[in-house]
């Protein structure tokens, strides 16, 4: 794993979206680049809650469906409690 695959998940992790965009824009790969759970820079964004860097992923053809060794989607981890943040307001 190369320090720019470490880079942009503790990028997406942390709600470094400047930081998370330089590197995209150095090599758009890394949208979908694995770490060693499997977890995209997706899974982590969707994991803490980092609604623009879930956005601009998205926005830059992150696999939404991609399953982590775990068999969990960003979807699935973006639905726990926690994440509510990351869903749009709907009026009921």
């Amino acid at each position: 794993m190369s320090t720019s695959t470490l880079s942009i998940h503790n990028a997406a992790m942390n709600n470094q979206l400047s930081l998370l965009r330089a590197l995209v824009e150095e090599n758009p790969d890394l949208v979908n680049a694995l770490d060693s759970d499997g977890r995209t820079p997706l899974h982590w964004a969707a994991s803490s809650g980092s609604k623009d860097i879930v956005i601009y992923l998205i926005d830059h053809k992150a696999e939404i469906d991609k399953q982590d060794s775990s068999g969990w989607t960003p979807l699935h981890i973006s639905c726990k409690p926690f994440n509510l943040s990351l869903y749009p307001k709907q009026k009921c």
